[in-house]
């Protein structure tokens, strides 16, 4: 009876297919059933210059970016979650990924989430696990990198690399209207993304 309740109302059944189907790519990290996939960077009608440091979206504001230092970070593990950051005032920021190594890649004892740009993990035991986590908010140089990025999966193997972001301003008529500078995590400008076969 209540399967021929949904037929006879269209309508209802699509959303509860639908409502099923985005807990499950949200449950999974599964982006390709992922309506709010992440939109790519407008590379083609973005200036930015050499150093990566001031993105100009031609629309009267600026990005800059600060870097923590020139040194060349790689980040490798275990995927346990992926989603798109969908950022108006950051449209550069592509993807959140939580990298694992250790025992922060065994779920059986560890669990772990990720809410708002934030990760938390819980521990079963009583000593902090060995490994390392780190949640990237990822910002990709290209295309190329952001295509790359959007394969990645939970329960993947990956290396992500790049250099470390400070902060990012956003300025409009010389004033910094808002900044993106994560706590506890790892602001990314990626140029390699390797995923293990």
């Amino acid at each position: 009876m209540p399967l021929g309740c949904l037929i006879r109302t269209p309508l209802l059944f699509l959303l509860v297919v639908g409502l099923f189907f985005l807990i499950w790519s949200l449950a999974t990290g599964n982006q390709l059933t992922n309506p709010f996939s992440s939109r790519p960077p407008d590379f083609n009608n973005w200036s930015i210059d050499p150093g990566f440091t001031e993105i100009d979206p031609s629309n009267g504001q600026v990005w800059k970016i600060r870097y923590e230092s020139r040194a060349y970070s790689t980040f490798s593990g275990l995927v346990r979650h992926t989603s798109p950051i969908n950022e108006d005032l950051f449209a550069m920021l592509s993807h959140d990924i939580l990298i694992t190594s250790g025992d922060f890649a065994d779920a059986g004892m560890v669990r772990t989430s990720v809410s708002n740009h934030r990760f938390v993990w819980y521990a079963s035991g009583t000593e902090r696990p060995a490994g390392r986590i780190n949640l990237l908010h990822t910002l990709p140089v290209s295309m190329e990198i952001y295509d790359q990025l959007q394969q990645v999966r939970k329960g993947q193997s990956v290396t992500i690399s790049g250099w470390e972001i400070q902060d990012i301003q956003l300025i409009e008529n010389g004033r910094t209207i808002t900044t993106w500078k994560d706590s506890g995590c790892n602001s990314l400008l990626v140029d390699a993304v390797v995923i293990e076969p």
